[in-house]
């Protein structure tokens, strides 16, 4: 009960929304099964009835019963089923939803470190996991209970004895229980782990098909995925031979009881104390009554299966968030960074890193690749919030105390050495829904950047569908759309980081003139390799100079 607790503790704020459909499906579940615990004693009945000789006119009346309560567990199932559904889908989502905001808060090094398939596999199928335990279980405990009650209350009028040996059957499942209840959970969640890990390695043959074609190495690759899946398969037949001796048992268990009933039940038809349709209700009221009580066996196999999907969404849930300070600026002048230090995996990156960055001027950084010059910016945008000593500063405000997730959205524009575009429109590529920005303006950037004959060309225009990894744009245009993504926003701080590695000479000089004109209200970040930016530059700086290292 106490692992159940938990998974419903967790679940019950998305639960508490939707309590009216839970209540509302609930109470047609209780419905549905109500009608069929109504069939036995019908049969029962029925079959002495037909023994007895009384006629035949009670049949049109067994079979117009019959056609109501077909009709009406039909009717009600249907309803059951799709608000079931609705239900299932909406509180996953929720959840995956809740799940997914929380890692875009976490820091950037743990991102670093996942494989992003398996964790997206892993977050989805827990969530659906643990919301369709909670619906299922809150119905499922309510029917089976009302099963056993009603049932044990008919079984106990005709022959109270078989009725008091059913509840025998109680203590002995929950014995198998507890023998079985920590090898269940170590199983399966090792399962399941195998299981997230081996879809991330099927998907890494795909994310990376153009570099296996061009190295030729598919089948280092396929090795790969074969040692995940031997790995996955030890797993499963380990899994499936715990749960195999955890049936088993339950149905040893069912199969004495089953043997009682016919011993017992047939040495009271064979001395006449009870008829054969009684005998006929007394069975299938024992079999729905040991069906019932095998659930709850069940439950505690299917509780260990959900607390894997529960543990590990915990897990990722207790990873402390990046700090974000709740001060919103209404502008940027001047960043800071006073004697900062940063090492990854005991290798310093920036040690005693000082540099002052003003509106109004345009700063290229220089530095050969590994140098720091990613590192600083990641910084500078609050990335590495939590892990650098020193002190970065935002209008003389420490980087801690400021909400950098508002910043980076309103404030600051970014393109990255790689840009990334999304699988969707040009426009909303460009744009991220900006809702203030003019026609005009659009179009201005587009000449600056060399991209309205480009676009124009294009079947759709703004509206063309972006493919996976930008596959159908050339390099050029796909640093050029970045590139108009961050103008576009007119932020106060614009930090370009190798804006022109892909751009045509004429492109660039555009690029050039454009960021002198609008130097005056921004302040400019360039990071570079080389001194293609020296004729614009007002301060250069050298990753090599200013790092202690």
């Amino acid at each position: 009960m106490l692992d159940v607790k938990k998974i419903f503790s967790f679940c019950k704020q998305y639960m508490y929304i939707h309590k009216a459909s839970i209540i509302a499906y609930i109470l047609l579940c209780i419905a549905v099964s109500l009608f069929s615990l109504a069939t036995p004693y019908i049969s029962g009945n029925f079959i002495d009835y037909l023994i007895g000789g009384d006629g035949a006119r009670f049949l049109i009346r067994y079979c117009i019963l019959y056609i109501i309560i077909s009709i009406g567990s039909m009717t009600l199932g249907y309803i059951s089923n799709q608000l079931y559904i609705k239900l299932q889908t909406r509180l996953g989502f929720e959840l995956n939803r809740d799940i997914l905001i929380h890692i875009q808060q976490l820091p950037i090094s743990y991102i670093k470190d996942q494989d992003t398939a398996y964790l997206s596999q892993r977050i989805n199928n827990d969530s659906n996991t643990v919301m369709t335990f909670c619906i299922s279980v809150i119905q499922n405990i309510i029917i089976n209970a009302v099963t056993v009650v009603l049932s044990f209350g008919v079984v106990f009028v005709f022959n109270p004895i078989i009725a008091i040996a059913l509840f025998a059957l109680i203590p002995c499942y929950f014995i198998a229980y507890r023998l079985f209840k920590n090898l269940l959970f170590k199983s399966g969640f090792d399962l399941k782990e195998r299981q997230s890990e081996f879809f991330g390695k099927l998907y890494e043959q795909l994310s990376h098909i153009q570099q296996v074609k061009i190295h030729s190495i598919g089948k280092l690759f396929l090795c790969r995925l074969n040692t995940v899946f031997e790995r996955l398969m030890s797993s499963a037949f380990r899994y499936q031979k715990i749960t195999y001796l955890f049936s088993g048992l339950d149905s040893f268990i069912l199969t004495l009881a089953q043997i009682f009933l016919f011993l017992f039940g047939g040495l009271q038809v064979i001395q006449g104390k009870l008829s054969v349709g009684q005998f006929t209700i007394i069975s299938s009221y024992f079999g729905l009554m040991v069906n019932s009580i095998r659930y709850f066996f069940s439950l505690g196999k299917n509780v260990q299966d959900n607390m894997v999907s529960y543990e590990r969404l915990v897990s990722i849930i207790n990873i402390a968030k990046s700090t974000n300070g709740n001060i919103k600026l209404n502008e940027v002048t001047n960043i800071s960074l006073n004697n900062v230090s940063i090492s990854f995996e005991s290798k310093n990156v920036l040690e005693n890193f000082c540099a002052t960055f003003d509106r109004g001027k345009i700063y290229t950084i220089m530095g050969a690749n590994g140098s720091g010059k990613s590192t600083l910016i990641n910084l500078i945008l609050g990335l590495y919030i939590d892990e650098f000593q020193g002190n970065v500063l935002f209008n003389g405000i420490s980087i801690k105390q400021v909400d950098m997730i508002d910043a980076r959205y309103r404030l600051i524009g970014v393109t990255e050495q790689e840009p990334v575009l999304f699988e969707d429109t040009i426009e909303f590529n460009l744009t991220f829904n900006l809702k203030k920005f003019s026609d005009d303006r659009l179009q201005f950037l587009m000449d600056v950047l060399g991209l309205r004959d480009f676009i124009s060309s294009l079947p759709c225009g703004l509206k063309t569908f972006i493919s996976e990894k930008a596959a159908n744009i050339s390099g050029g245009e796909k640093q050029k759309i970045a590139l108009l993504r961050a103008l576009l926003k007119d932020p106060d701080v614009l930090i370009l980081d190798e804006p022109i590695s892909a751009l045509d000479s004429s492109s660039r000089n555009r690029l050039k003139e454009y960021l002198v004109s609008i130097k005056k209200q921004k302040l400019i970040i360039i990071i570079t390799h080389d001194d293609t930016f020296t004729d614009i530059s007002d301060v250069e700086l050298s990753m090599v100079n200013l790092n202690a290292e």
